[in-house]
Formats: C-alpha cells, sequence, structure tokens
C-alpha cells in the first residue's frame, strides 16, 4: 500500500452561473497565486470530447463527472457543477485564493483553473480509486480495503484535518467518506472545501447557517449555528466508525438505531471489538488497535463539543497508543 506508483492526472470542476451572478465581471486587477496554471475552455473541452455522454463517469447533487485526458498526456477528472450554482465572480477567486495555499501530502491538490464567459473551471490533480464511501460502503466491485489499509486512512485523514485546523486555520464543515479520495496506493486525501470556512485565528468559533450532510453534521452545530473545529472532529469520529464497522452513518435498515453512534455504543459497551467490527475483516485484524480506534472515534463523535478531542490529540493519543 506504501509503494510509490502513484498516477496523478487533473480532477476539474466547472461552475455555470445563473443570470442573477456577477460571472461577467473579468478576472482583471486580479494576481493568479503562485504555482497556479491557468488552462482554456478548449483544452478541457477536449479532455471530454466536449463532454460526452461516453465520457461521463457520474453524477450527484453537485452535477456530472467526467473522465478524459488533456493534450499533454494526464488523466483528468471533470466534475461540472449545476446550472443552479450561483457562485460568482468573487467567491470563484476567494476558492482559488483558499485552495492555492492547501499544500499537504493528505490534501487533494489544486493545480490550476479557467475562467472563460458564463464558465468557472477549478482544475486538481486526479485520484484514480474513487472515494471511500464507494471502497467502503458502495457497489464497488474490486478488492476489498483490509483491516491494515483502513487504520492507515484513518490516520491519514487525521494527518489532512490537523493541517487544516493548526496551519491553514480552516474548517472543512462536510467532511465524509464521499469528500476522502484515494489515489493509485490507497493513499487518502480530503478534498471539496467548497463550503469550508476560513476560522478567525483568535476567535472560538464562526456564526453561520449550518451546512454539510446528515449522519455527520455536528449536532450542536446545527442546534447553536456556532461552526468550529470540533465540528470536523464530530464529523471525523462518524468517518472512524465507518471504517470500523463498514456501515453507513445514517441507515433505515436499523430502525431503532439508525444513528450509527447509537448503533456503536452498546455493542462496544458489552460485547466488545468483535461486535461491531466490519464482518468483512472479522477473521484477521489486530483487536487491540482497533478497540483503541473505536474509542477514540466515539470520544470524537461526543455530543458536548466540550467532551470531543483535538485532531491533533486524537492523532498523538492513537499513534502513542501503538508505540507502546
Amino acid at each position: 500500500m506504501i509503494l510509490q506508483y502513484i498516477i496523478f492526472g487533473v480532477d476539474v470542476i466547472v461552475f455555470h452561473a445563473d443570470s442573477g451572478s456577477d460571472m461577467s465581471e473579468p478576472l482583471r486587477n486580479w494576481e493568479v497565486p503562485q504555482g497556479i496554471e491557468m488552462f482554456s475552455l478548449d483544452q478541457i473541452s477536449k479532455a471530454t470530447s466536449g463532454f460526452s455522454k461516453e465520457c461521463e463517469v457520474g453524477c450527484g447533487g453537485f452535477g456530472r463527472v467526467y473522465r478524459g485526458n488533456l493534450e499533454d498526456g494526464r488523466t483528468v477528472a471533470i466534475k461540472q457543477a449545476s446550472a443552479k450554482s450561483k457562485q460568482g465572480q468573487r467567491e470563484f477567486r476567494n476558492e482559488i485564493q483558499l485552495l492555492s495555499r492547501l499544500h499537504h501530502r493528505h490534501l487533494v491538490r489544486l493545480l490550476g483553473f479557467c475562467q472563460s464567459g458564463k464558465n468557472q473551471v477549478l482544475v486538481y490533480e486526479f485520484m484514480e480509486n474513487g472515494n471511500l464511501h464507494d471502497r467502503l460502503l458502495g457497489k464497488y466491485s474490486g478488492q476489498l480495503l483490509d483491516c491494515y489499509q483502513r487504520l492507515a486512512i484513518a490516520v491519514a485523514v487525521a494527518q489532512g484535518l490537523d493541517y487544516l485546523h493548526s496551519y491553514a486555520v480552516i474548517i472543512h464543515r462536510d467532511l465524509k467518506p464521499s469528500n476522502i479520495l484515494l489515489d493509485g496506493n490507497l493513499t487518502a486525501k480530503i478534498s471539496d472545501f467548497g463550503i469550508s470556512k476560513v476560522s478567525p485565528e483568535f476567535d472560538t468559533h464562526v456564526s453561520t447557517k449550518p451546512a454539510g450532510t446528515a449522519g455527520y453534521l455536528d449536532p450542536e452545530y446545527f442546534l447553536r449555528r456556532q461552526l468550529t473545529t470540533a465540528s470536523d472532529v464530530y464529523s471525523f469520529g462518524v468517518v472512524l466508525l465507518e471504517l470500523i464497522t463498514g456501515q453507513k452513518a445514517i441507515d433505515q435498515k436499523r430502525p431503532e438505531e439508525f444513528n450509527l453512534i447509537e448503533w456503536v455504543k452498546p455493542r462496544l459497551r458489552n460485547g466488545g471489538i468483535r461486535s461491531v467490527i466490519d464482518s468483512r475483516i472479522a477473521e484477521n485484524f489486530p483487536e487491540e488497535q482497533y478497540l483503541a480506534l473505536a474509542t477514540i472515534a466515539l470520544r470524537c463523535a461526543a455530543f458536548d463539543k466540550s467532551e470531543r478531542p483535538s485532531i491533533k490529540v486524537s492523532l498523538e493519543a492513537y499513534i502513542v497508543w501503538q508505540l507502546y
């Protein structure tokens, strides 16, 4: 899993504005961040044969996803936002500025952008093994993520979040398996910073309308509308539980305990780690490491944010436990 044969390409997001946005304003008097490339819309169109149906590989609430190739040979993944997008010129520039300063091995890297008429394009590195949701919880038919790959993913995500919180001073707001991408070595990288917030360095929280995904959304943030790094910690705890159990954060097939946190708590307390472990890896997994991970996961997913450890503390606690 640590072998170095990663194949990088490009992940492209295309935004279409509605008539009420300020897309028509040119990108004048704006300095392109250092190290960020400018792509033409023609390059992006050619990569997907004009966004053809044959190149489409998926779609979601954000729009459609295509696979293609740039003329220089790089493999590309293209995300085309729906026509309902209201992101204007200023927001587009801010997002480029935000993403251009994120440099960490466990964050998907912005390579460049394109702005042409009503089209706005962000260009990222390509992650050839898709997202964690499809590999862990979806209908992916390939090789199962084994117990050690899952541990490595957990640590990688923690390291990426620690960088966001401690160095970039950014709150992700929507951490979930579908926003955790996997490269050619199954190395995890956090993606999708579309609703991220820059956290004021000396403030304890940001007051904002709740945004995120059910099952991963911090309940205190939802109730009080006060966003903190602890909101990301909560989401991280849920992701850890999914890695351990192989079950979804919210599942109506668990009628009395549809929330994964409430499903895990009594079983872990009464039956130990074997009562919650994903049956697909139950025959051969390091029980003590997974028990430690489950303990950390439940602390991160505590209802009261004051009871949650920071990502740094969670990561350090797990690493220290492994060493001793």
